[in-house]
């Protein structure tokens, strides 16, 4: 299988180090299995209704055995986040303004050039409204 999976990839000039397939979606490498620890892999699940988008673990695809949880449907995973996206922007100064706080109390010099570098990236560079959640702070 990865002998093919690398044939194809050589044949579209994508090096085998590629992130080209890693990020196709929003939620790709992000949601992480509660129960075992793999990845969420996104796949349509079609029935004779309808098809509509799924997030499965990966390792409850390989073996059903080694892992008993079962898929997420795309739109719940897109409402829990903008659900958490509105309260972080409209409470963030409540919830994480303490936690930066602490953080820069305990932290060494290099991991706070390293916030102070995040801050400056959220806040001009970022195009979304986690940008406007940081300038609150």
């Amino acid at each position: 299988m990865d002998s093919l999976i690398s044939q194809r990839a050589s044949m579209r000039n994508i090096s085998p180090k590629s992130d080209k397939y890693l990020n196709r979606y929003a939620f790709s490498g992000k949601i992480i299995c509660g129960e075992c620890g793999h990845i969420f892999k996104r796949r349509i699940h079609s029935s004779t209704r309808s098809a509509y988008a799924a997030w499965y673990c990966q390792e409850h695809l390989k073996n059903l055995k080694a892992c008993s949880m079962k898929s997420v449907r795309e739109d719940d995973i897109e409402f829990a986040f903008s659900v958490m996206m509105n309260k972080l922007i409209f409470a963030g100064r409540h919830l994480l303004r303490p936690y930066l706080d602490e953080f820069k109390k305990n932290s060494s010099d290099a991991e706070l050039k390293r916030i102070a570098k995040l801050e400056y990236t959220l806040k001009v560079d970022f195009k979304y409204p986690l940008g406007r959640l940081y300038s609150d702070i």
